[in-house]
């Protein structure tokens, strides 16, 4: 299934929506990947999802983190600080994320 970006509108519900994935595992198979401390809007493009996570790790702040991002397509990231390397960051689109957990589940259930 192709992937679509979001509108900044849609983004912004789903970005609400997904708050209540902050404290979460970032991965649940390496829990050193730290725990989700952000869900925001980011651009839809993987090469500025990665330029707005590098800003967001400076900043901390998400709104701060996008003004670089003059674009249209739109995505909602989770974000997480790794426990052991802390100048790094991850981050992961929603669908990417909410695909893994759903997969994780799954394996889950089976054993």
């Amino acid at each position: 299934m192709e992937r679509r970006p979001f509108t900044l509108q849609q983004a912004i519900i789903l970005c609400k929506h997904y708050q209540k994935l902050i404290g979460s595992h970032f991965d649940r198979w390496i829990p050193g990947k730290g725990t989700i401390e952000c869900v925001a809007v980011a651009p839809f493009e993987t090469s500025k999802q990665w330029q707005f996570a590098q800003f967001y790790k400076e900043t901390k702040d998400p709104l701060r983190a996008l003004r670089f991002y003059q674009g249209t397509d739109f995505d909602v990231v989770v974000l997480a600080t790794p426990f052991l390397r802390k100048r790094n960051i991850h981050f992961k689109d929603i669908r990417a994320f909410l695909e893994e957990e759903k997969q994780a589940l799954m394996h889950q259930k089976q054993e």
